[in-house]
């Protein structure tokens, strides 16, 4: 009985060592390696690797025979039999969800849980466009509006800046995904950083000096003082030659 109740005694150890899932977010098409946290149990009738919501496990190795890989799973996943691990290739979005490392001590016990993995498979994170949608100046001060917008989502920001920097007054949004899309000032620069937790992309605009006083435009219609006094001269020129031409004829 001593070899059996030694053995039970591991299980339980490597059962006690289980503290929950552990996420890992990875990008679309590439690969993810699921590791048991310590040594492999020892001695144990069976182990496997299984999707949780999917109708059968992805491998499944009895007595140290060679692993059973779930044929839908061909060519898709990697079996470790020194380390048990599981290393799944060319992730898709299906390919989401929660993977379980499991044993059985023996025949006539149940499943005890190793390791659990919260697969999260994402898309790469879509461009962004930085554009000025507002300026109004005063001496000392000047706001200033950008939008930043991105495919489904779009966030309008308002700084207040000084002829050094630029602080956040206010903003608005309207975000339609899970991704984080935000906009600040940085070092000169105002910046909107599109992000999730396996890519990002962002846009930036050179803002230096924040606040620039806008030049005088010339009115575009009227008549300028210097352009009326030269006509003035013009008419009267032309007044005197005209005059003179007529007294010369007559006499």
């Amino acid at each position: 009985m001593r070899p059996i109740a030694l053995l039970l005694i591991v299980c339980l150890l490597y059962q006690g060592s289980f503290q929950g899932a552990v996420e890992k977010f990875v990008l679309r098409g590439e690969d993810v390696l699921l590791e048991l946290q310590g040594a492999r149990p020892s001695d144990c009738y069976q182990f496997t690797w299984e999707h949780i919501g999917t109708s059968n496990n992805v491998v499944v190795l009895v007595s140290e025979s060679n692993p059973s890989i779930n044929p839908s799973y061909s060519g898709h996943v990697e079996f470790s039999d020194k380390k048990f691990s599981l290393l799944l290739k060319n992730l898709q979005v299906n390919d989401s969800g929660v993977y379980t490392a499991e044993y059985k001590p023996s025949k006539f016990t149940g499943f005890k849980t190793l390791v659990e993995y919260k697969v999260t498979v994402q898309e790469p994170v879509s461009p962004v466009d930085l554009t000025v949608t507002s300026v109004s100046s005063s001496e000392d001060s000047c706001n200033l509006t950008v939008t930043c917008t991105t495919l489904g989502s779009h966030i309008n920001t308002t700084f207040r800046c000084d002829d050094q920097t630029c602080y956040k007054e206010h903003e608005t949004s309207e975000i339609t995904t899970t991704n984080s899309l935000e906009v600040y000032w940085s070092h000169g620069s105002i910046i909107c950083n599109h992000s999730n937790q396996v890519s990002w992309t962002n846009k930036s605009m050179d803002m230096k000096p924040p606040c620039k006083s806008p030049a005088v435009i010339p009115p575009q219609s009227g008549l300028s003082v210097g352009l009326i006094v030269r006509i003035v001269s013009t008419v009267a020129v032309c007044g005197g030659v005209c005059g003179g031409v007529y007294f010369f004829k007559k006499e």
